[in-house]
């Protein structure tokens, strides 16, 4: 809700789509640089308690920049200071908050829990909006939303405060020795080639395929020539396959592998195909629910799968280098989507995404075990 709003009023104060995409960068480049730091973090102290300080942080924040507008006292500069500050506690929140949620499961359920976790968020991404727009149109100042999100920030951060462990399972690991910093664990990963094989196709998949909410608007706009109206909906049918990704995975009860990791990649790869090829804007609408249903599976798959496939000790990090890819890959990869769209058409971006999909798990498939070796030679 609190994003939404923030654009908005980015659009309002400027009228420039490019001071928009200001905006969203400065929002998700922390993730880059920060995401480690709170993988870290995560490692070395009570993910309770930080999770309580930085959810508090984020409604302060919301506080103050809802006084700010409704004050008329937030420039676009100040705005810019105040999306850099909300990415970067975002970003320290991510490895802390999946950790955290991975600690709270008993051993062998962490792939329900990520399917779980994948279901509260996305169903918060469909029902926010909703939410936003209804108080934005209810009351005299559409900014009121902000104190809303406020008030939730700060509500989340005393629940997590009175709902934490008691006892946390930390290891007691020196983190002021060799063994506690962001490149031991990158070095646990070294060790782990698998673990490569998965974040470099976590990588590769962010920057090819999954850019949904840029591809949906592209082939609404110029290729089925819609207005924003039926731009909602469609958003809406991929973010009910989102959920209904999420449940698929919190229904697992087998364990992952490398394998079925690239079988989930090319079930997506042929659903984006045929999303692709749609004739007509009904079908798309359809077939827009199954990438969703698909993407969420394959991501959350490899989510729990690294997760899974590290010691619990070096955890927080790995899910801090898993972040990294996934941030790196859409937020550079959206800029290779605007350039297809633009020289080739709005299907082509999924064109690209479903073949790159398909390649890249026939050649994890047939090239695994070599892969793996080198992999294997190049860390020892």
């Amino acid at each position: 809700m609190q994003r939404i709003t923030l654009d908005w009023y980015a659009l309002e104060i400027t009228g420039s789509p490019k001071a928009l995409g200001i905006i969203t960068a400065v929002q998700f480049l922390p993730s880059f640089i920060f995401s480690l730091l709170g993988g870290r973090l995560a490692d070395k102290y009570n993910k309770a308690y930080i999770l309580t300080l930085l959810t508090f942080l984020m409604g302060l924040l919301s506080l103050v920049t809802g006084f700010l507008i409704y004050s008329k006292n937030l420039p676009f500069s100040s705005l810019i200071l105040v999306s850099l500050a909300g990415g970067v506690i975002t970003a320290l929140d991510g490895p802390m908050r999946l950790s955290h949620l991975t600690d709270l499961i008993s051993d062998g359920a962490v792939s329900k829990g990520v399917g779980l976790n994948s279901v509260n968020a996305n169903f918060g991404r469909l029902v926010g909006p909703l939410i936003a727009g209804f108080v934005a149109h209810s009351f005299s100042n559409r900014y009121t939303v902000i104190f809303m999100v406020s008030f939730l920030f700060l509500f989340s951060s005393i629940m997590i405060w009175f709902f934490k462990k008691p006892v946390e399972n930390v290891s007691e690991i020196d983190f002021e020795s060799n063994s506690g910093t962001i490149r031991a664990g990158l070095s646990h990963l070294r060790s782990k080639p698998d673990s490569l094989i998965a974040l470099a196709s976590v990588f590769i998949l962010a920057f090819f395929a999954m850019h949904f909410p840029t591809t949906i608007a592209l082939m609404s706009r110029d290729e089925f020539r819609l207005d924003i109206r039926f731009f909602g909906v469609i958003s809406s049918s991929i973010a009910l396959g989102y959920v209904f990704g999420g449940v698929l995975m919190a229904r697992r009860n087998s364990s992952i592998t490398l394998e079925s990791l690239m079988k989930n990649v090319i079930i997506f790869s042929i659903i984006l195909t045929i999303t692709a090829i749609s004739p007509t804007v009904q079908i798309f609408a359809v077939l827009v629910f199954f990438c969703g249903t698909a993407g969420s599976n394959m991501v959350g798959s490899f989510n729990a799968y690294v997760q899974e496939n590290c010691n619990i000790v070096y955890r927080g990090r790995v899910l801090g280098v898993y972040l990294s890819c996934f941030t790196a890959g859409t937020t550079f990869g959206v800029l290779l989507v605007g350039l297809e769209a633009q020289v080739f058409g709005p299907r082509f971006p999924l064109y690209v995404g479903a073949a790159t999909s398909m390649l890249l798990a026939v050649v994890v498939l047939r090239y695994k075990n070599r892969i793996r070796d080198r992999l294997q030679i190049e860390s020892s």
